[in-house]
């Protein structure tokens, strides 16, 4: 999974960084999702030529965290491109529920769009995963001023790769190789290749070591301990909030505006089967996020990350370390090296 930031800042957006957004994208199908479509996302893709790999017509679905401006008001610029490309595939909109309400007030033509757009309460994924492409999607609540969720996102498999070595000392033709591999067949009946027929039970025959991903992105939240719904498996990936420095946070702001600090998050990630940080949504009062890496790095062994605009990792499966690497500084091979107007849409 390419996870791409097109904005890391938070209330007030400054030069170097736009409101709060990240693109998730598969590197092999070059579908991807949105969560939070803060003001600038939108203009990150047209002006960076490394983004041009983003097409919107292979946008499946946006995902908002919650209804403040810095994580929706650039959500019409998006809805807008897909209208100016003619995009006819439905896009899937998952927020709280008074997103319908946001997008039925800017746009009350309901012909306006040459796409569908279907409009799903996230509180209605707590629990109930919605698989859209190749992704499990479902939520829990955070802490926040408003109603707020966190995502997860856990790709699914349409096969499971299987043990060549294996298969063939056991003298198991390759023509049932592919039926081994489907997740929906526990056992099969086959011939091998001396005709001897026998019943294998599939798991035996793959590659145990393989697990899906599971990367978790939260927009504002003041609390990590809301996290404890998603942590019924590892996480591999967590992005979060990391508003403020402890060392300079006012206690009386933290409790006003709800936001979390680089300490809190990554204390909490290195008390838990979370994997790796990224933290983003940085207050525009701090200038470089040196402190933040260095707060969260004195509690917490495991991965940090702060983000930058426009900032790629990937986060491929390693059969050697039997784990989740994430990359960073990652390059999708998708990307032109040349930017050319509008071609991002295609």
């Amino acid at each position: 999974m390419n996870i791409t930031f097109l904005g890391t800042g938070s209330g007030n957006p400054t030069q170097r960084r736009a409101s709060s957004s990240v693109a998730l994208k598969d590197p092999r199908k070059n579908n991807w999702f949105l969560i939070d479509c803060g003001d600038g996302a939108f203009t990150r893709l047209m002006q960076a030529p490394e983004l041009t790999g983003f097409k919107l017509n292979k946008l499946d679905g946006i995902c908002i965290t919650h209804v403040h401006g810095d994580h929706l008001f650039g959500l019409a610029a998006f809805l807008m491109g897909m209208r100016d490309i003619n995009r006819s595939r439905p896009l899937t909109l998952i927020g709280p529920r008074e997103l319908q309400a946001y997008v039925n007030f800017h746009f009350p033509d309901p012909d306006y769009f040459p796409y569908a757009i279907q409009c799903i309460d996230a509180s209605s994924l707590q629990g109930s995963p919605l698989r859209i492409g190749h992704y499990d999607i479902d939520t829990t609540p955070m802490s926040h001023r408003v109603a707020t969720h966190a995502y997860r996102f856990k790709k699914t498999l349409p096969y499971l790769p299987v043990l060549p070595d294996k298969l063939s000392k056991r003298g198991i033709p390759t023509m049932y190789w592919g039926m081994i591999a489907r997740p929906e067949n526990k056992a099969l009946t086959v011939n091998d290749v001396e005709g001897q027929k026998f019943t294998l039970q599939c798991d035996d025959y793959r590659d145990a070591g393989l697990t899906t991903p599971r990367i978790v992105v939260c927009g504002d939240n003041d609390d990590p301990a809301c996290l404890t719904p998603f942590l019924d498996h590892p996480i591999d990936l967590l992005v979060h909030e990391a508003t403020y420095e402890k060392s300079r946070a006012n206690p009386e702001s933290i409790q006003k505006w709800q936001h979390c600090t680089a300490h809190s998050i990554a204390a909490f990630v290195e008390n838990n089967s979370i994997s790796k940080l990224i933290m983003t949504h940085f207050s525009a009062a701090y200038k470089n996020t040196e402190q933040h890496l260095t707060e969260a790095q004195s509690v917490c062994t495991k991965p940090v990350y702060a983000a930058e605009d426009k900032m790629a990792f990937l986060l491929k499966y390693s059969h050697q370390e039997k784990a989740f690497m994430l990359l960073d500084n990652y390059q999708d091979p998708a990307l032109k090296t040349k930017h050319k107007d509008h071609d991002f849409h295609a």
